[in-house]
């Protein structure tokens, strides 16, 4: 008996969730190439969500699309490779990137919180 339905099951499912998710998430292959991302993700980090599917992991943490400062990614990237090895050279500017998205999400909501009265039925 062949696995093979099940795994075109799982990855159907997951890429729905990645897809319909109101939270920055990607969705990766086994090689570390995006196979898809949220809405969310791409507005975050303002990337076009064309240009996405097949890039590496990588290419995403650059900062051109993300709009870090350079010295962000630098203190990011050998943060990293302290911390990861080799491997941190791509997640510690990952890591960092999404230290922010979030940060900037947090602050958001503190700044614009959701009006009770237009919830509650009188």
């Amino acid at each position: 008996m062949s696995n093979e339905p099940i795994a075109h099951f799982e990855a159907a499912s997951t890429l729905a969730v990645v897809v319909s998710s109101n939270e920055p998430l990607l969705f990766l292959s086994e090689d570390q190439k995006v196979i898809a991302a949220s809405t969310s993700f791409c507005r975050t980090f303002e990337i076009d969500p064309a240009t996405i599917p097949g890039r590496p992991l990588s290419e995403l943490g650059n900062g051109r699309e993300t709009r870090l400062p350079d010295y962000v990614i630098l203190i990011a990237t050998v943060g990293g490779l302290s911390l990861f090895g080799l491997s941190g050279f791509v997640l510690g500017p990952l890591v960092a990137a999404l230290f922010i998205a979030v940060w900037s999400l947090f602050t958001e909501d503190r700044l614009h919180p959701l009006d009770d009265k237009s919830t509650r039925a009188d």
